[in-house]
């Protein structure tokens, strides 16, 4: 199942303690996504091309229940 939450703050009082999987555009233009439980980063994610190849990652590792935060822009 996914969820998505666009602020990580709010997503750590909805899902604690699920894993939040905070999306977001590097400097470099590639795509890298951070996991979060517990308020705690437990995880990280580099060197993607789009945000889908992090999700898929992310299910790769296997990390089937998350909640996602997407990056606005």
């Amino acid at each position: 199942m996914i969820n998505i939450i666009n602020d990580l703050d709010d997503a750590m009082q909805v899902v604690n303690p699920k894993t939040v999987l905070k999306i977001y555009k590097a400097p470099s233009g590639q795509w890298s996504g951070i996991f979060y439980q517990n308020d705690e980063e437990i995880g990280r994610i580099a060197g993607c091309q789009t945000y889908q190849e992090v999700e898929e990652e992310a299910f790769e590792q296997g990390f089937a229940d998350l909640f996602i935060i997407y990056p606005l822009t």
